[in-house]
């Protein structure tokens, strides 16, 4: 029964509500709210108070999450792989993530799970759309080029992309002198994902220490519409590896900056942790890490 309390008290403390935590675990308000007051029997203090609407955790709670948090979601995760090796794993499946990596990258992790029944549901959108997908438990899996902190999700770097600064020859030839240097790329014609420029600054800022005040010329929430722009010649942009890898072999586009040098960036794959019971969750997580892990 200890077990018992302790999920449950994880999962009350994780989403701050025991309305939350029983639907969650497939429980009653009135078992949820049983099984913290018998955790709180056990210790002998009290675990959360009433706050307005909602509960708030007690520093003895707060100690006792810390404590508890690693070794029951291994727990959790343990006995869900080990249900997936021994029944069906056949059923439907929620993924999130951005466009332009589920075309390129992550659909082809996905093939073959069809055959063991596995229904896919694929959602994209922004980094808000599967954030929220993520907070509200919408999605089963998400895939995401940031990284936020949640104690309600859980996380692995999927896979590891190159940010390269790209525009085609002819464009470079009319803007740009050669050897191409990054701060000779300031107050060009700039095309990106969104007006925070959040890939630009993280090469000409993080890379080369370089103040990037520029506005886009042109911005469009879909990197596979960026590159269009940057193949017609409209200017330059920067674009994951994975995204122009095609081009830059074709000589399409062309690299204005060397490859060994260019800025590397995270993309996550991330999940709630109550997901981690679902035994088919537990499998499409490790199928789709494991494949990454080859690439």
């Amino acid at each position: 029964m200890i077990l018992h309390y302790a999920r449950t008290f994880l999962e009350t403390y994780r989403s701050g509500s025991l309305t939350k935590a029983a639907e969650a675990l497939g429980i009653t308000q009135p078992a949820a709210s049983s099984h913290i007051k018998g955790l709180e029997a056990v210790l002998g203090k009290p675990l959360f108070y009433r706050e307005g609407r909602g509960i708030k955790p007690t520093p003895v709670a707060e100690a006792l999450a810390r404590s508890l948090s690693a070794p029951l979601d291994e727990v959790e995760q343990v006995l869900a792989a080990a249900k997936a090796r021994s029944s069906a794993i056949a059923g439907t499946i929620h993924i999130s993530g951005p466009g332009e990596f589920m075309q390129f990258l992550a659909a082809r992790s996905m093939t073959g799970l069809s055959a063991l029944g596995i229904k896919l549901r694929l959602q994209t959108g922004g980094r808000d759309f599967i954030v929220t997908q993520l907070r509200e438990v919408q999605t089963d899996l998400a895939i995401l080029a940031h990284d936020f902190k949640d104690p309600t999700i859980d996380k692995n770097i999927l896979y590891t992309e190159k940010l390269i600064p790209v525009a085609t020859a002819e464009w470079a030839a009319r803007n740009l002198t050669k050897p191409y240097a990054s701060q000779d790329l300031i107050g060009k014609s700039l095309i990106a994902y969104n007006e925070t420029l959040a890939l630009v600054r993280a090469y000409f800022e993080t890379l080369h220490e370089i103040k990037c005040t520029d506005l886009a010329m042109i911005t469009v929430p879909d990197l596979r519409i960026v590159k269009e722009f940057v193949l017609a010649g409209e200017g330059y942009s920067i674009l994951p590896d994975y995204l122009c890898q095609h081009e830059l072999k074709t000589g399409k586009l062309i690299a204005l900056d060397s490859l060994a040098k260019v800025p590397r960036n995270p993309i996550y794959l991330i999940w709630p942790k109550v997901m981690l019971r679902d035994p088919r969750v537990v499998f499409v997580k490790n199928h789709l890490l494991q494949h990454f892990a080859v690439l």
